[in-house]
């Protein structure tokens, strides 16, 4: 991907308030902006805007059927921003709020002061 391109999606990330990310290794914008669906969403592999409502993120993720585990055998991380990316295989996905979906090499590729540090690690247990 360009930089020209790449300057163009955080453009289009500041303007749509979700702040410019950080990004600390290689991504692949793998779909479209797409503003009715988040990343809370897109780990649950739904197409809507997903936030917890009146409980803890913690909660919420055992509701959906999510258990905090090791970091090797996790399929889901949350980052103390609020954000939480997917592993497929041997990648991560993420949906950067309104915007485009990434796959990126590693949790640490989005550390920093958009999304925060990795707070935890996931599997999902029964859904």
């Amino acid at each position: 991907m360009g930089t020209s391109r790449l300057s163009i999606v955080f453009a289009a990330m500041v303007v749509v308030g979700c702040g410019e990310p950080q990004f600390n290794g290689d991504f692949r914008i793998i779909g479209p902006a797409d503003p009715s669906y988040n990343c809370i969403a897109h780990v649950l592999g739904r197409h809507e805007w997903v936030q917890p409502s009146g409980e803890s993120y913690d909660a919420f993720f055992v509701r959906q059927g999510y258990t905090r585990c090791a970091a090797d055998e996790a399929d889901m991380v949350f980052y103390s921003g609020g954000h939480v990316s997917l592993r497929r295989g041997k990648v991560w996905t993420s949906k950067l709020g309104k915007n485009v979906l990434i796959e990126h090499d590693s949790v640490d590729d989005l550390t920093g002061h958009s999304y925060g540090r990795v707070e935890s690690y996931w599997r999902r247990t029964r859904g």
